[in-house]
């Protein structure tokens, strides 16, 4: 029973998070995120925005939402045991917050 609690806590935390770039900052501002999006904990997003920085330029950004505020629209990811698929699209307002350090 514990081992399938740890496994599945990972999709009930209270907080998904998203990586990307700040060149996409103002198209997402705008449009929201395309579907399907990739979330899951801070340090997968922090990956995803470092391979999308190496990609198209920008500084790393990871945008935290808390899980509440999606619809219940999720897949899990079978080739990643740390993320969930969004399918729809997701309109944010993005405020800028320093990441601070514990």
């Amino acid at each position: 029973m514990k081992l399938l609690f740890e496994n599945w806590r990972k999709y009930i935390q209270e907080d998904l998070y998203y990586g990307t770039s700040t060149i996409f900052q103002e198209e997402i501002a705008k449009n929201g995120i395309k579907a399907p999006s990739e979330w899951g904990s801070y340090g997968l997003a922090e990956e995803n925005a470092m391979k999308i920085v190496e990609k198209h330029g920008g500084e790393p950004m990871v945008i935290q939402m808390p899980r509440s505020e999606f619809k219940i629209n999720f897949l899990l990811d079978e080739d990643s045991e740390n993320s969930i698929m969004y399918t729809e699209d997701f309109f944010i307002n993005l405020e800028k917050q320093e990441k601070t350090l514990m």
